[in-house]
């Protein structure tokens, strides 16, 4: 029984709790109560918090509890910091490949933001013509929804992956509970 739902599995006996989501029995790996095809349970283990890996795959999964195969090199796969990871050949949020990120110089920030030597993104999308350099998350939307993560750079406030219009960047600043201002308004999640 996982929540008060009982499943079916291979071996009672031998099942054993990987985390909240996965489990495993000496011959299939469960995810969310249900068997993941192709996974090896002999090789399967906890790699960091909320990744796992077996013999043949990298896996995560979604706040729902929805499974996700990463497609990424297994042999080369490290963990940046959930939902970031990489292989030698890219950078992923969540299981989406990050376009164009640079393996090297990627850097995680707050709130969903990050940047390398090259771009600044949000989630795993490009912020068009952000100023790597100046790029910084706005501290006053630690650790609250996405709806209302900004982030700003020399030249623009950006709210998600988009630049704000209209928006002086110098005097921008993030109050409590979705208000932000400028030298000329006040603004409730980025509407006047």
């Amino acid at each position: 029984y996982i929540d008060g739902k009982s499943f079916e599995v291979k071996d009672v006996a031998s099942l054993e709790l990987i985390d909240y989501v996965f489990l495993k029995d000496k011959y299939q790996v469960y995810c969310n109560r249900v068997a993941v095809p192709g996974s090896d349970p002999a090789t399967f283990k906890d790699i960091a918090e909320y990744y796992f890996k077996d013999k043949n795959n990298v896996y995560t999964y979604r706040n729902d509890g929805d499974l996700v195969i990463l497609p990424c090199k297994k042999e080369s796969f490290s963990v940046i910091e959930y939902p970031y990871s990489k292989d030698a050949e890219g950078v992923y949020y969540v299981d989406k490949k990050i376009a164009g990120a640079d393996v090297t110089s990627f850097l995680k920030l707050e709130n969903e933001y990050s940047k390398d030597k090259n771009a600044a993104y949000f989630k795993n999308l490009k912020i068009e013509g952000a100023d790597v350099l100046s790029f910084v998350v706005d501290k006053g939307y630690e650790n609250t929804t996405d709806e209302s993560y900004v982030a700003k750079d020399i030249n623009f406030v950006y709210k998600r992956n988009l630049p704000l219009k209209d928006v002086d960047v110098v005097s921008f600043q993030a109050l409590e509970q979705g208000y932000t201002k400028d030298k000329s308004h006040v603004y409730y999640n980025q509407k006047v």
